[in-house]
């Protein structure tokens, strides 16, 4: 294999591949980064949740009830060396909706800065030679209650529907852009390649806490993992294909100590990414995830497909 070549596989794989999590913790996580130095990106996750299910199964969707989401976050990383780093997301999040409202169309958005998140993560363990490489690592998190969580009062409102009127897929917990709570994240992740292929695993659990209006959000487990192949060795546009698996867990939430009955959900997507080099300054990458398993509790709006895009730059 010529060093040409070597040089490919080890920028590609050594440079940032975005990591995505929960919608409201605006976890994104770079799976690669530089061994010293800052690291800055900016993702967009965009959900559109226009299909209407109950107990996991989808409705008719007779008044047109969504919720698109835009979750655009900016993170500043700096690793300290090979083992250790820190980073902060920032997350910016519009949403725009439609839904029922004591049986009237309810139409609106809600924009603003979500809840910040700084996490820092430890490589326990790698192994590396011009061919191969892998990498285990460790995080931990806390996320700031600073998104707007006003919102969620409006689950202290809702009333009993009037028997034959139709219920509404889109609800305070929803819309609200911040928790009011002081949360946990702690994770791990693998990578590794060999020649052409590579592959990567991602584990992030959420730890939630009390938060506005006496309600907590439920515990959240997401996942994803998939193998890749380096299709480029164009040394300036580097191209690299994965094919992820990602899927999430969450129970149900609580409010005043008595648990909610349409906030639960158990997902898998089927998630093709493209990875771009970008003239061995960073990444850029796009995925489209379409959406294999949708379970839920009650009746609520479910993704119809979410799109990644991000972009990470190294100094």
């Amino acid at each position: 294999m010529t060093s040409k070549r070597i040089s490919f596989f080890m920028f590609l794989f050594l440079f940032p591949v975005l990591s995505f999590a929960c919608d409201l913790c605006g976890c994104f996580i770079p799976k690669h980064s530089p061994p010293q130095g800052f690291l800055f990106g900016v993702a967009e996750q965009y959900s559109s949740l226009s299909d209407l299910s109950l107990e996991g199964e989808l409705l008719p969707n007779e008044f047109n009830q969504y919720m698109n989401s835009s979750n655009t976050q900016l993170i500043a990383n700096y690793r300290f060396n090979e083992k250790s780093a820190l980073q902060l997301n920032i997350p910016l999040i519009h949403r725009s909706f439609q839904r029922l409202e004591n049986g009237m169309i309810d139409r609106g958005t809600e924009s603003g800065i979500g809840d910040l998140l700084l996490v820092g993560d430890y490589t326990p363990f790698q192994r590396k030679n011009p061919f191969q490489e892998f990498r285990w690592r460790i995080l931990g998190g806390l996320k700031f209650p600073t998104g707007n969580s006003d919102r969620i009062g409006e689950e202290l409102q809702e009333v009993d529907p009037v028997e034959g009127q139709a219920l509404s897929g889109v609800h305070g917990h929803d819309l609200a852009l911040g928790s009011g709570s002081w949360d946990f994240l702690v994770g791990t992740n693998v990578t590794g390649r060999a020649h052409r292929w590579f592959y990567s695993a991602n584990l992030q659990y959420a730890i939630r806490t009390r938060g506005a209006f006496d309600y907590r959000y439920a515990n959240d487990l997401l996942w994803s993992g998939g193998p890749g192949y380096n299709v480029s060795s164009d040394m300036q546009w580097p191209v690299g294909l994965q094919l992820l698996v990602a899927g999430e867990y969450k129970g149900d939430d609580q409010l005043v100590n008595e648990k909610t009955d349409d906030t639960a959900v158990t997902s898998v997507y089927l998630e093709p990414t493209a990875i771009i080099g970008l003239k061995q300054l960073g990444t850029a990458e796009i995925g489209v995830g379409i959406p294999l398993v949708l379970n839920n509790s009650g009746l609520q709006t479910v993704p119809k497909y979410r799109l990644r895009i991000g972009m990470t730059w190294t100094f």
